[in-house]
């Protein structure tokens, strides 16, 4: 892995002996509620944290904790990657080498919910577009119909991707799920892309003096 990137990888029980090449770059998220796994003291930084808001509460404190210190770039990353066997290839590349994770484009659907999720969930009361608007109104919904996602939030995003947003606007997003299974978790993977890399509004342009 480059020098300049830092890996930040969120677990839940899963064998991560996968880190040791990597361990002195990875900063690791444990909500396995369990004794730390053997890799621990080779990390850069082990956090034993409360199983709540998915993988994506991890990857905004994380944000949240180095906004003012963050690296080159930063390589968000479940533990159990090899579950997504699409990503296995570009995941040992990103390891490697650093190389970005190519999205997905979908069709965007306005309406979505996890009405039918099985089991616990924590609900929005919202539709994914209610929520993008009301959550992120720095970042417009998409307005051609097409939505590029990152499935899993597993991602490369460069230092000045991620500060183009201000703390404040993690710290919003991260205040909405505080539920072992939140539906705000599902919204945020559909918006994770569009937060680094889509239009901002021109007020967010003009006031973080962005071009």
């Amino acid at each position: 892995m480059a020098a300049s990137t830092l890996m930040v990888v969120c677990r839940y029980r899963e064998d991560v002996d996968w880190l040791r090449p990597y361990a002195a770059q990875t900063i690791l998220y444990d909500k396995g509620g369990q004794e730390p796994p053997a890799v621990a003291p080779l990390l850069r930084e082990y956090h034993a944290v409360p199983n709540i808001g998915r993988d994506f509460h991890a990857y905004l404190t994380f944000i949240l904790d180095h906004y003012d210190a963050l690296p080159d770039t930063v390589f968000f990353c479940q533990a159990m990657w090899s579950d997504h066997h699409l990503l296995a290839e570009h995941v040992r590349d990103a390891c490697l080498h650093g190389a970005p994770i190519p999205p997905w484009t979908v069709a965007y659907n306005p309406s979505f919910t996890l009405a039918e999720w099985k089991g616990t969930l924590q609900q929005t009361g919202m539709t994914l577009d209610e929520f993008w608007t009301r959550m992120l109104p720095e970042v417009p919904p998409p307005a051609d119909g097409t939505l590029t996602v990152w499935w899993g939030g597993f991602s490369v995003v460069p230092r000045d991707r991620i500060r183009r947003l201000p703390r404040e606007v993690y710290a919003r997003l991260r205040g909405t799920m505080d539920h072992s299974a939140p539906e705000a978790a599902h919204f945020l993977e559909r918006m994770w892309y569009s937060m680094f890399y889509a239009p901002l509004t021109a007020r967010t342009c003009e006031e973080q003096n962005v071009t």
